[in-house]
C-alpha cells in the first residue's frame, strides 16, 4: 500500500490504520534493526522508552523523505499488544526500483504475514547474554536478516 504523506505523524496514523484493516495490532512501538535478533520463529526486541525510539523513528523518515526515494514502516511482530515496526529508506534510485518503493517518493506499508513470535528484552543483562547466544542471528538482523523485504538495515 503506498500514499504520501506530509508528516511522520500523518505517516504513522495511516500505517496504525493499515496495520489494523491487516488484523495486526494498530499500536507502533517504533524500534532500530539493531533492536532485533530473530533466532528460529522467535524474533527477540529490545524494548527502549516509547518517547525515544518514536523520536529515532521520525529523524529516520525525515532523513528518507529527503532524499526523495521513499520510505518504508515493517510490523515484524507483536510485542505487548504492540506492533514492533523498524523505518527503512533507500539510499540510491536503483535500491528503491529494486525495493519497489512508489513512484512518487511516498511511504510504503508492510506486515510480515508469517510473523515470528515476539518477545521483549527490557532487562539489559539478558539482552546482552541473548546476543552472545545469538550473536550470528544478531548480525545477520543488522546486516539484512530479511532481504526479500528489505528491511531492516
Amino acid at each position: 500500500m503506498t500514499t504520501t504523506p506530509v508528516t511522520f505523524d500523518e505517516a504513522a496514523l495511516r500505517f496504525s490504520q493499515f496495520l489494523s484493516s491487516q488484523g495486526v495490532a494498530s499500536r507502533l512501538h517504533w524500534c532500530e534493526p539493531r533492536d532485533f535478533i530473530f533466532a528460529g520463529r522467535t524474533a527477540y526486541v529490545r524494548i527502549r522508552t516509547r518517547d525515544a525510539a518514536t523520536q529515532k523513528a521520525k529523524q529516520q523518515f525525515e532523513r528518507g523523505m529527503s532524499r526523495g526515494f521513499g520510505v518504508q514502516f515493517t510490523a515484524f511482530c507483536e510485542i505487548d499488544r504492540s506492533s514492533a515496526c523498524s523505518v527503512w529508506f533507500p539510499t540510491s534510485s536503483s535500491e528503491a526500483e529494486l525495493s519497489m518503493m512508489p513512484a512518487d517518493g511516498g511511504l510504503k506499508m508492510s506486515v510480515l504475514q508469517d510473523r515470528p513470535v515476539g518477545k521483549a528484552v527490557a532487562n539489559p543483562p539478558l539482552w546482552l547474554l541473548l546476543r552472545l547466544l545469538c550473536r550470528q542471528n544478531y548480525r545477520q538482523s543488522r546486516t539484512g536478516y530479511f532481504k526479500n523485504i528489505n528491511h531492516p538495515r
